[in-house]
């Protein structure tokens, strides 16, 4: 499932992220803790953002989300080509992976969504009116129908009627 990506790597990335501030914590590398904490929460607007535009659908959420994204990764770039530690500079990279995957399913929501959209507007809107009239003209069918059969069973009633009637007359 496409949405369930999205609420999986942004997620994830925060983790990293946040595992790179504690790594700088340690560290006591303020530089990166201070960069960490501007890239997550660049993040966290864009998670914010990216659920409100699943929720709802909404293009301009999508925007938000994706320019606040944009932002974080600008941020993690620059933090990555300032962090001197190797094993450092692994976490700042990961993160940086997890946020373009975290872009790239957002995307796919975004044309899932798009798609979506458009058959609703453009093939069940012009079907839908089409089912309820032929539902309409067989329930129509149906009543008319059980007219005339109403009509048959009363005949039939009459006569068994007659003939039980008849039946006892001759029999007594």
């Amino acid at each position: 499932d496409v949405i369930s990506k999205v609420t999986e790597f942004g997620p994830w990335t925060s983790v990293a992220l946040r595992d790179v501030m504690r790594s700088a914590w340690r560290q006591n590398n303020l530089q990166t803790l201070y960069s960490a904490s501007q890239v997550l929460a660049a993040l966290d607007k864009s998670l914010y953002y990216s659920e409100r535009f699943i929720g709802k659908g909404e293009i301009i959420d999508y925007t938000v989300s994706q320019a606040s994204l944009s932002d974080a990764v600008s941020q993690n770039k620059t933090m990555s080509a300032a962090v001197l530690n190797e094993l450092q500079k692994t976490r700042v990279d990961g993160a940086l992976i997890l946020m373009n995957n975290y872009s790239a399913r957002l995307t796919e929501v975004k044309e899932l969504l798009a798609a979506s959209r458009d058959i609703r507007e453009k093939q069940l809107d012009v079907l839908a009116p089409k089912i309820a009239q032929a539902f309409s003209n067989l329930q129509i069918a149906i009543t008319e129908q059980q007219k005339t059969l109403d009509g048959a069973v009363t005949s039939t009633v009459s006569t068994a009627k007659s003939g039980t009637i008849f039946t006892g007359i001759a029999i007594v």
